[in-house]
C-alpha cells in the first residue's frame, strides 16, 4: 500500500522536521511525505494531512478545496484549547485525530498507521465530551438502517450509554447490544466513536448550530 502525506505548518522549519521524522519511520510501505502550502494540498491531493490549527482552520474555510482528505491535527500549548463544538464541526469535515504537544514520535507513527487503516486517533474520554454537545441532531432516512437503529444511532451521537438507551426505549440491554452489533456491521464500524463520526460524515446526523454565536 502506498499513501501520500502532506505536512502543513505555519512554521516551515517545524514542518520540515516532521517530514524528516516521518521519512525515518518504518511503515512497511511507500510513504511520500512533503511540506505543502494550502494551495499545494489542492494540487497534490494527499491521503493524509498533518497540520497545525491555522492550516486546519483555513482548509475548512476555503471553499475551493473539494478533495476529501483525512487530517491529523498538531495540537500546541501556545493556542487555547479548541471548544468541543468546534471539534465536532471539524470531525464532520475530515479531522481524524489529534496529536498532543507531549506526544513522542512513536505515538505519531501509531496515529498515522491508525488513520491510514481507517481508524481514528482521539482520546475516548475527550470524544465522549465532544459528541455530548450535539444535542440538536436529527437522523435522516437510510436504506441500511431501520427506524429503531436510526433512533439508537442518534442517541449514541448524543453520548447515551447502553443503560440510558435501555431506559429511554424501554427495551432490554441485550436488545440494545444486538441492535448495536447490527448497526456496526451495516455501517462498517466497530465501536461507538467510529459510529458517531461515520454518522456525521455521511450526513445521517445533521449538525445544527454547531458554531452558533454565544
Amino acid at each position: 500500500m502506498e499513501f501520500k502525506i502532506a505536512v502543513c505548518c505555519c512554521n516551515y522549519i517545524i514542518g520540515e522536521g516532521i517530514k524528516e521524522l516521518i521519512k525515518r519511520m518504518e511503515f512497511g510501505t511507500n510513504v511520500s511525505a512533503r511540506c505543502y502550502s494550502l494551495k499545494g494540498i489542492i494540487k497534490e491531493k494527499p491521503d493524509l494531512v498533518i497540520a497545525d490549527f491555522n492550516t486546519l482552520y483555513r482548509r475548512f474555510n476555503d471553499t475551493s478545496i473539494r478533495h476529501d482528505v483525512q487530517i491529523l491535527l498538531l495540537e500546541t500549548e501556545c493556542l487555547p484549547l479548541i471548544e468541543n463544538k468546534c471539534l465536532l464541526y471539524f470531525i464532520s469535515k475530515g479531522l481524524a485525530g489529534i496529536i498532543r504537544p507531549t506526544a513522542k514520535s512513536s505515538q505519531l507513527k501509531k496515529a498515522i498507521k491508525s488513520i491510514m487503516s481507517g481508524e481514528l486517533w482521539f482520546d475516548r474520554n475527550k470524544y465522549r465530551d465532544i459528541v455530548a454537545v450535539a444535542n440538536d441532531v436529527s437522523v435522516t432516512k437510510s436504506s441500511l438502517l431501520t427506524e429503531r437503529e436510526l433512533e439508537i444511532v442518534g442517541m449514541i451521537c448524543r453520548g447515551y450509554s447502553n443503560k440510558q438507551i435501555t431506559e429511554e426505549l424501554n427495551i432490554t440491554e441485550q436488545s440494545v447490544k444486538s441492535h448495536l452489533n447490527r448497526i456496526y456491521k451495516k455501517t462498517g464500524t466497530s465501536d461507538r466513536l467510529q459510529l458517531a463520526v461515520h454518522a456525521f460524515k455521511t450526513n445521517r446526523i445533521k449538525l445544527q448550530q454547531i458554531l452558533r454565536e454565544k
